[in-house]
Order: C-alpha cells, then sequence, then structure tokens
C-alpha cells in the first residue's frame, strides 16, 4: 500500500473517533428519550393490543358456544325444545377457553324455534345473519301453508339460538365499556322434523 493510502486511512479513523468522543456525554440523554417514548407510547399502546386481542377472542368463543348450542338443539325434535341441554352445550363450550374473563352465571342463552315452508325457502341476508323472509311460530301453520303448495312442499324446523356474555377487559383503554357484553346467533336445520 502506499503511504499516501495509509495517511488517508489514519486520518480518517482519527475523525471518527473525535466524533465519537464528542458523543460520550450524550449517551444518557437517548436512554432518557427512549424511556419517555416507550412510557407514553409503547405501554398504552401495548395494553390497547392485549385489549383488543381479547375482545376478538371473546367474539369468536361466544361465536362457538352459539354454535354448539345449535348444534345440540338440531339433532331431534326433543332436543330443540331442551332449553337446559343447548344452554348446558354452549356454556359448556365457553368455559374450557374462557372462564376467567367471564362471570359466572352470566351468560344469556336463547333458543328459539321456528318453522318455514321449503317453497318459501328464500333468504335474505341482514348484517351477519340470515332470516328467512316467511317464518310460522308452530309447525300447524306452517304444514298449512305446505299443504296448499304443491306436492313437494313440506315444513322443515329452525332452531336459532343466542348467546350473550359479558366479558371483563383485562386493562380499561380505548374508550371501551368494562365488561362489554359480547352476542353471537347461530341457526340450524333440526333433523327429524314428524
Amino acid at each position: 500500500m502506499s503511504r499516501a493510502i495509509t495517511d488517508d486511512i489514519r486520518g480518517c479513523w482519527k475523525g471518527i473517533l473525535a466524533r465519537c468522543a464528542g458523543l460520550l456525554g450524550e449517551s444518557g440523554q437517548a436512554l432518557v428519550e427512549n424511556a419517555l417514548v416507550i412510557s407514553f407510547l409503547g405501554i398504552p399502546l401495548l395494553c390497547g393490543t392485549f385489549d383488543m386481542a381479547t375482545l376478538i377472542y371473546g367474539n369468536i368463543e361466544v361465536a362457538n358456544a352459539a354454535h354448539a348450542g345449535a348444534i345440540y338443539g338440531m339433532l331431534t325434535v326433543a332436543d330443540a325444545t331442551d332449553t337446559t341441554g343447548i344452554t348446558n352445550a354452549a356454556e359448556a363450550e365457553l368455559k374450557p377457553d374462557f372462564a376467567a374473563a367471564i362471570t359466572a352465571g352470566t351468560v344469556i342463552v336463547t333458543p328459539s324455534i321456528f318453522y318455514v315452508c321449503s317453497n318459501a325457502q328464500s333468504i335474505t341476508k341482514t348484517g351477519n345473519s340470515y332470516g328467512f323472509t316467511t317464518t310460522y311460530s308452530t309447525l300447524t301453520a306452517a304444514r298449512a301453508v305446505c299443504a296448499s303448495g304443491t306436492a313437494t312442499n313440506h315444513p322443515l324446523e329452525y332452531i336459532q339460538v343466542q348467546v350473550q356474555a359479558p366479558l371483563t377487559l383485562p386493562f380499561h383503554c380505548c374508550g371501551l365499556p368494562n365488561p362489554v357484553t359480547l352476542s353471537s346467533t347461530s341457526m340450524a336445520e333440526v333433523e327429524d322434523l314428524p
């Protein structure tokens, strides 16, 4: 290597070391700035993220509970009228994963039965739930309508299960009420209508 290149490298390193020596007194300032930024921004963001994750997970769990209640009720006509069994199936779905966040005895399970005629099964979507355009509260009413149609018409029984559960969030931030009431509805056709 030539002497000029070696002198240039040494001069470059001397300049870098001189600049670093000037920064030695400022190392504590960067630490204080980082601590302030983390405390004012990081901790609230972390708490808000944890609350939102708990809320999303709670919505999934309540939807699964409503689905479990509807699955129990759809097995037979007798199961569709067994409100205790439907409630137990829905609450059992909630308990393993989410019992700590949901207060005991505060889960509300509301099963309801309705009938449709197979010639009027047009479904309209409203929000996140499906609703039949024409429903009947009794099997007799559905059979009367079905009898006036073609020979292929027959009544169908459906069960709808709504589950409401209050969820206590771990942190109370983001302007959300605490507890938050989560709600979900699931619907299924009852299998063996007489």
